[in-house]
């Protein structure tokens, strides 16, 4: 035995980044014969991916290393290297005693894709290991050989535990070779005991493209114990004729349930589950790009989830994302609804849709009850680039809750602060703390000025910036605010901001009018956050 030059896998690998690959051949032929096995293997392997068929020969003398692991490697490396003088060999080795390496011809075997191999992969379907018979499943799918369907079929009806990933191996593999013969045995796999099973039977049915497979596909997709979002996938390969039926199954869930919330304002209970299968069905209806699907995507968008409608309803939203400038309309139409879900979700589905017809409609979102809208308003403008919105962007600030997303923007758009006050809110929007630190002095007397008005958005936009910086000379400043100006919110920020005379202010103040305030919690500011 020698040594190659490395003394660890760490070592070659970094070695091998600065060798061509020529010079890496040869290094890595000298290892194959390494006192390590471990370095023996990993030399195998890295073989096998350089491809350089001068690790022919070498190679081949590996299939009789003394440990298995070696053998492996050399196996599934001359398969890479695709010199079809390997076939035989490796063919030889589908009936070596040890199942690794039987396995690791089969890999092999599948990379060479010759057809000489297809009768002897077929006939390991039947190895006494399952590992080997379901490897070789899945090489006979790779090969793309019509002689293989019968017996892959076949495969399917095993009922011992190790069968089942050989059922899952030949489903899949089925579906790769795409002949509708196929077509039976998969569809009595969707109603299989085992998850995985019926999962690939599904993948399955999609790739053979036959249409027969959309109903049975949409009723495993709303089955309980189905895959609906492989279902999902598998319609969406079968192509237009599955937009109809899927746009039915939407419209009879959604009218359903709507109907009964209009009827008794009582919101009918959805279980998670429910909730997957209708947005898989939103899904696939987004992937196979069908404008038909626009009104009921919008109608799922604004379907009832709880204290939100459209909590949850990210599935429609990207589904109306994918299908682009055709759903900008109802989009922005969303942007008037009453339920700040659906604002929400129609606000962030326009930014990345990019249609400028939103533009005007989100400009006036900027001016939303709702800071979350608010917010995504914002980002929303910014992801357009219409540099009509950059006024409006700038007139928003400051607004505390929106002002990542409006710093984003206006940044984005290439914006210029005119006037010192807008440098300042810029300034927060961007949490650039050392300007804000830099200029305290100038801050200070227009974030007082600001709190002064009484004006809500610039009393926040004030105290919480004044907080982050942490001012001390600035306490008293801010128990003035809260005396004045406060509410709950204030003095819940105030009481877990870090502060301890502020904590007292807190408390004092929530004591003299009434409001209970609590400790912890997700807070706007933190003292000091920006020193």
């Amino acid at each position: 035995m020698v040594c190659c030059p490395w003394q660890s896998h760490v070592d070659a690998d970094l070695a091998l980044e600065q060798l061509g690959d020529a010079q890496a051949v040869e290094l890595l032929i000298i290892c194959l014969k390494d006192d390590d096995h471990s370095m023996r293997k990993f030399a195998a392997a890295s073989l096998g991916q350089l491809g350089d068929t001068r690790a022919m020969e070498p190679l081949i003398a590996c299939l009789e290393d003394s440990e298995w692991a070696v053998r492996s490697a050399a196996a599934e490396a001359l398969g890479q290297l695709g010199d079809a003088r390997a076939v035989d060999l490796l063919i030889g080795y589908l009936k070596d005693e040890d199942s690794e390496i039987r396995a690791s011809a089969a890999r092999g075997l599948a990379q060479l894709g010759d057809a000489r191999s297809v009768v002897p992969l077929i006939v390991c379907l039947r190895d006494r290991e399952c590992y080997v018979s379901w490897t070789a499943a899945g090489a006979l799918g790779k090969l793309g050989d019509a002689r293989a369907i019968e017996p892959l079929i076949d495969c399917l009806k095993g009922h011992s535990a190790g069968h089942l990933d050989l059922r899952v191996a030949a489903a899949t593999a089925l579906g790769q070779l795409g002949d509708t013969q196929a077509y039976e045995p998969l569809i009595a796999c969707l109603q299989h005991s085992d998850s995985d099973v019926r999962r690939a039977a599904a993948n399955a049915l999609g790739q053979l493209g036959d249409t027969r497979a959309i109903e049975p596909l949409i009723d495993y997709l709303k089955n309980p114990s189905g895959d609906p979002s492989a279902a999902a996938e598998a319609l969406i390969k079968l192509g237009e004729p599955a937009v109809g039926p899927l746009i039915a199954m939407l419209k009879e869930s959604t009218t359903t349930t709507l109907a009964a919330y209009r009827d008794s304002g009582v919101y009918p209970y959805e279980s998670a589950e429910d909730r997957f299968i209708l947005d898989s069905a939103a899904k696939a209806l987004g992937g196979l790009g069908d404008a038909r699907a626009i009104e009921p995507l919008i109608a799922y968008l604004k379907y009832p989830r709880g204290s939100y409608w459209a909590d949850g309803s990210s599935a429609a939203a990207e589904a109306l994302i994918k299908l682009g400038e055709p759903a900008a309309g109802p989009l922005i139409a969303c942007l008037k609804d009453s339920n700040v879900g659906v604002r929400l979700s129609a606000a962030m589905a326009l930014g990345r849709i990019g249609d400028t017809r939103a533009v005007k409609p989100l400009i006036g979102c900027l001016k939303d009850t709702e800071e979350d809208v608010r917010a995504a308003a914002a980002t929303a403008l910014g992801q357009i680039g219409d540099h009509t919105a950059i006024g409006p962007l700038a007139a928003a600030m400051p607004d505390w809750p929106a002002k990542d997303n409006l710093g984003q923007a206006l940044a984005s758009l290439g914006w210029k602060p005119r006037t010192r006050r807008q440098q300042i809110y810029f300034w927060v929007c961007r949490a650039e703390n050392v300007q804000l630190n830099a200029h305290w002095d100038e801050i200070e007397k227009i974030l007082l000025d600001d709190a002064a008005t009484g004006r809500v958005r610039l009393v926040e936009n004030a105290v919480y910036t004044i907080v982050n910086l942490g001012r001390e000379d600035a306490v008293a400043d801010l128990v003035r605010i809260l005396e004045k100006h406060g509410n709950k919110t204030m003095a819940e920020m105030y009481l877990n901001c870090g502060h301890g005379r502020l904590s007292d202010a807190a408390r004092a103040w929530a004591t003299r009018h009434g409001y209970t305030i609590t400790a912890g919690g997700r807070q706007q500011a933190r003292w000091g956050a920006w020193r």
